[in-house]
């Protein structure tokens, strides 16, 4: 399984943004077809992202729980529905 951490401020193996993540993961998704990607901090992501997957590959995408967070919703949009 590939994780990767996600905050705003740099830190030690963490990157800033979810694209970076994915980005990272698209690198080594071949060998660690599951991904998690977990935000650490309670900031707003406004992100477009595009995340085409294989057979056998999942992506998941959460938010470490945070005790002064209001909200732990995520939300995902797509500007144009997936094909079928």
């Amino acid at each position: 399984m590939f994780y990767q951490a996600v905050r705003k401020r740099r830190g030690r193996d963490l990157v800033t943004s979810v694209e970076a993540a994915l980005d990272k993961w698209e690198r080594v998704r071949r060998t660690h077809p599951v991904a998690v990607i977990e935000i650490l901090d309670s900031d707003v992501y406004v992100e477009q992202l595009a995340i085409e997957l294989h057979r056998g590959e999942s992506v998941e995408i959460r938010r470490r729980p945070i005790a002064r967070a209001r909200s732990s919703t995520c939300w995902i949009s797509s500007a144009t529905p997936p094909m079928r």
